[in-house]
């Protein structure tokens, strides 16, 4: 029973240029050598069209696509130029102080829409750090709720990609609409079942320690369709804010595939165009579920064909002739990962798909099925990858010494054989390691 199972096709959603962008760079870089031409220094402010010849190697585009995604409002060093008394009002608006802002701002004679780096406004870094009170406050003083940088991004957005419920709420209760939002940064990163960063087995249970939790990233910070963003991070109580709010959730424009429906079909789904086609990639998924479907979002719907599909894929994916018989023994490697992926195989089996001519019988069903389906298939593919990152806690050792433990041990060659094939293939001194002792 192979352990290593087909992992969920890349995902296309976020656009990522980065690898693009520094290999256009690097070109630059050397096309000016190559021809000894002047080098060009490249800035966020940069305007292509004020620097004689940078247009042939680079549009006002890209530098403003790069600029925005590597954008961070709550970095001290986009602001080593930034005069002192903007920096001493910004620290005050950091530390949610409302009456040292109101104060600041009187005493020294500024607007209260008085434009910092980027033509960032004081409302744009309160909604950001969700401070309710001082967003309340400046907005009685007449602060624009909808203003732009020049990024465009607006006080919503910079509420919403920092997950600022407070602020977002009282934005969109003051007049701005959901709607408007037409680009966010993917500010902070989730965890995903695809960003594992290690795994504790200890028995039955399995800890996953991720990647992202929910912290900036610190690279490149992609531009990204809002009320996805807000799915994608589970963000359960900024999603019920802004569906309150009245806003109605659209067709996207990039499809993602969903584990045990998308095969088969033409790629024109509708459930592949919404935020549904993100859930099964989501640890605790349950509670978006639940409000995407209480608010008829679009996209939520299964035919019985596709329930009955992706119902027939998990059968005939963890079915076993021994998981039936009780007189058949389930023949496997005694090894590690083989007993423990005929050990999952029979949970997956016995779950969800355990009577051949069955059905999942909804949507909710469904995702409980293939959220586990992405987890256990990111799991065995975390194991063969990073077996120095999976920690066996009942044996005190990593993944890969229990590896070599067991194929030291082993006094079956056939499995002695097939641990080094299969998992000890990159071990060029496996065997003389072993000779020596």
């Amino acid at each position: 029973m192979k352990f290593t199972k087909l992992s969920k096709p890349n995902q296309i959603t976020f656009k990522t240029f980065f690898l693009t962008t520094s290999l256009f760079l690097i070109t630059l870089l050397f096309t000016g050598c190559d021809n000894n031409k002047s080098s060009y220094t490249i800035t966020q402010d940069t305007n292509v069209s004020k620097v004689p010849g940078l247009s042939k190697y680079v549009t006002q585009e890209e530098v403003d696509s790069f600029s925005f995604r590597y954008w961070d409002i709550d970095d001290e060093r986009e602001y080593r130029d930034e005069n002192k008394t903007l920096t001493t009002l910004r620290h005050y608006l950091k530390q949610k102080d409302t009456n040292k802002v109101l104060n600041f701002l009187k005493e020294h004679n500024l607007s209260v829409d008085t434009k910092f780096l980027h033509r960032l406004t004081p409302l744009m870094y309160s909604s950001f750090y969700n401070d309710l009170n001082t967003s309340k406050e400046l907005i009685k003083l007449g602060a624009n709720i909808r203003a732009k940088d020049r990024y465009k991004l607006s006080p919503l957005a910079y509420a919403v990609e920092n997950n600022s419920t407070l602020t977002a709420k009282l934005l969109l209760d003051s007049g701005v609409k959901f709607d408007e939002l037409t680009q966010i940064q993917y500010y902070l990163k989730p965890p995903f079942y695809r960003s594992m960063k290690n795994i504790i087995v200890d028995g039955d249970d399995i800890t996953i320690i991720y990647k992202g939790k929910w912290n900036t990233d610190e690279h490149s910070k992609d531009e990204t369709e809002p009320f996805e963003y807000i799915v994608v991070c589970n963000f359960v109580e900024l999603a019920r804010i802004v569906l309150e709010s009245g806003y109605v959730p659209k067709r996207l424009e990039y499809p993602e595939t969903i584990q045990g429906i998308s095969e088969g079909h033409s790629r024109n789904l509708d459930i592949e165009f919404s935020v549904f086609s993100r859930l099964d990639d989501i640890p605790n998924h349950e509670q978006m579920l639940d409000l995407l479907l209480k608010y008829n979002v679009y996209g939520g719907e299964l035919t019985k064909e596709q329930l009955k599909m992706a119902y027939d894929r998990c059968y005939k994916w963890y079915y076993d002739k021994c998981f039936i018989d009780d007189n058949m023994k389930c023949d496997v490697y005694k090894f590690y990962e083989e007993e423990f992926a005929l050990e999952y195989n029979h949970k997956m089996f016995r779950a969800y798909c355990s009577t051949k001519n069955s059905t999942f019988k909804d949507i909710k069903e469904f995702f409980r099925y293939a959220n586990e389906d992405v987890k256990y298939t990111n799991i065995s593919s975390f194991f063969s990858a990073s077996p120095k990152s999976v920690y066996i806690k009942d044996k005190n050792m990593t993944l890969e010494e229990l590896r070599i433990h067991q194929y030291k041990n082993t006094k079956d060659e056939k499995t002695k054989k097939h641990i080094e094939t299969y998992f000890l293939k990159n071990y060029k001194n496996i065997n003389k390691s072993t000779n020596k002792e």
